[in-house]
């Protein structure tokens, strides 16, 4: 893969780039939630904070891509 950006290792995941999206790989470099988000966190804990669009609510993810609980309602 070809990051446009690419963060530090926080809990065994790094955050990237791709076309303004932003996701996450492992240490090998493989892509374990896809780029989606407009803006993230690292993980902390095995959670991170992700927002999905532009002045939208942050949301927090685990290391899935599943969202924990939801914020907008």
């Amino acid at each position: 893969y070809q990051f446009d950006a690419i963060g530090g290792f926080h809990d065994g995941l790094a955050g990237i780039q791709i076309d303004d999206k932003w996701g996450y790989i492992d240490k090998n470099g493989n892509i374990i939630i896809n780029p989606q988000y407009f803006q993230i966190y690292d993980f902390t804990n095995g959670v991170a904070y992700v927002q999905a669009e532009e002045n939208s609510q942050w949301q927090c993810i685990d290391k899935t891509g599943k969202y924990l609980w939801d914020t907008t309602q």
